[in-house]
């Protein structure tokens, strides 16, 4: 088997793997219309901070918190309220979308 075909092997199993366990945030990086971006960053209590950034329906600027030990469960965590729906406007945010 060739190298290529290795990574997009391997490729294609994490990106089943993470739609499985991670559909929520999965969906969201799937829409490219929705998607703004993601940041993770560790906080002083040894758990990191997961922040999904997109937009509302009405094309507001919203923001998704997920926190957790770690990156991965930090976008547990982020996947969880994603969930439940838990998107809150982005106070911080230049604007609508247009």
């Amino acid at each position: 088997m060739s190298r290529k075909r290795k990574g997009v092997d391997k490729y294609l199993a994490v990106e089943r793997l993470v739609q499985a366990e991670l559909p929520h945030l999965h969906g969201f990086f799937s829409e490219e219309d929705e998607y703004r971006g993601l940041s993770i960053k560790p906080r002083p209590d040894g758990t990191f901070l997961a922040v999904a950034m997109g937009y509302g329906s009405d094309g507001a600027p919203m923001v998704c918190f997920g926190q957790g030990y770690g990156v991965v469960g930090a976008l547990m965590g982020l996947d969880k309220t994603m969930q439940a729906g838990n998107w809150k406007v982005d106070k911080f945010a230049d604007g609508h979308k247009e």
